[in-house]
């Protein structure tokens, strides 16, 4: 993770090169799980994306993007356990040009994601015992970025994911399937 974290920060300060009209872009934001849901007992560490724009009309673009998020529960309640979690969203989105030049982008996205967690516990005293599992679901997205320079951007988003219930190993009726995110950070676009 700090290599990805270090291969985004020289492209961040390598970005002369960069163009505003650019298809591909990346970015690097601060994830916050927000709301009473799977998620809420969790922190965000840091969360990468990258979006690459297929359709270009005057007042919107069209593509994909992927976001992984990295999450954690830095102090869990017993000693020698350790939570950790991966979100990965692919998507489609749109993105609305508005503004002068097309400074201001509002951003709406639609996908299906994977929630990855792991439990390490140390029961034993002489080794660690790990627990995995994967959800999936639907995934909506809603944003805006802001040109600061022609290749630098500032952006914050929403993500609300609804995991299957049939993929929960959680048979608690009361568990609340849905998780959410905000997002913010800067972007380049190449």
């Amino acid at each position: 993770m700090k290599k990805l974290a270090l291969v985004l920060v020289l492209l961040f300060v390598g970005s002369n090169i960069l163009a505003q009209d650019s298809k591909l872009s990346a970015t690097l934001s601060y994830p916050l799980t927000i709301g009473d849901n799977f998620l809420n007992d969790y922190t965000g560490y840091i969360d990468v994306g990258l979006q690459y724009s297929f359709v270009n009309l005057e007042v919107v673009r069209f593509g994909v993007s992927a976001n992984a998020s990295f999450i954690g529960i830095p102090n869990p309640g017993i000693e020698g356990e350790k939570y950790s979690g991966t979100l990965i969203y692919p998507r489609v989105f749109g993105e609305f040009l508005l503004g002068r030049d097309g400074t201001f982008r509002p951003i709406a996205g639609l996908g299906y994601g994977i929630n990855k967690f792991n439990s390490t516990l140390d029961t034993t005293g002489a080794g660690f015992d790990t627990i995995k599992r994967n959800y999936e679901g639907l995934i909506l997205n809603i944003g805006a970025s802001y040109d600061i320079t022609s290749s630098i951007f500032v952006i914050a988003q929403y993500d609300w994911a609804n995991i299957d219930r049939s993929s929960s190993f959680v048979n608690n009726e009361n568990f609340n399937n849905r998780g959410s995110l905000v997002k913010v950070g800067v972007g380049v676009r190449f």
